[in-house]
């Protein structure tokens, strides 16, 4: 049987879900982007995960992450030299891995 947990951001209740940020994400581009997207988009989508998020947070389930961690990940790209353009389409590419996480 699945486990039940308390979602502490939405007062709700969550199956337990052991998936990675990584398995979400390519999960999320491959389903939801490739022909939803332009291929430039795609490839864009693609190479903010890889070079922003999977180097930081990849690793970590996915109903670990908080918004403390991805506010880190976009301190780091602004330490980093990364434009303030690219730091905002990190904001939306494809969209928050929280807002359409599996349930």
């Amino acid at each position: 049987m699945t486990e039940i947990i308390r979602s502490p951001d939405t007062e709700t209740y969550q199956a337990s879900n052991r998936s990675t940020v990584a398995q979400w994400m390519h999960e999320r581009l491959e389903v939801f982007c490739t022909h939803a997207v332009k291929p430039l988009t795609l490839a864009s989508y693609e190479s903010i995960f890889r070079n922003y998020i999977s180097l930081r947070i990849g690793a970590m389930q996915l109903q670990e992450v908080r918004g403390t961690h991805i506010q880190r990940i976009f301190n780091d790209m602004i330490a980093d030299g990364s434009s303030a353009k690219t730091v905002k389409n990190a904001t939306s590419a494809p969209s928050s891995p929280r807002s359409t996480a599996p349930q």
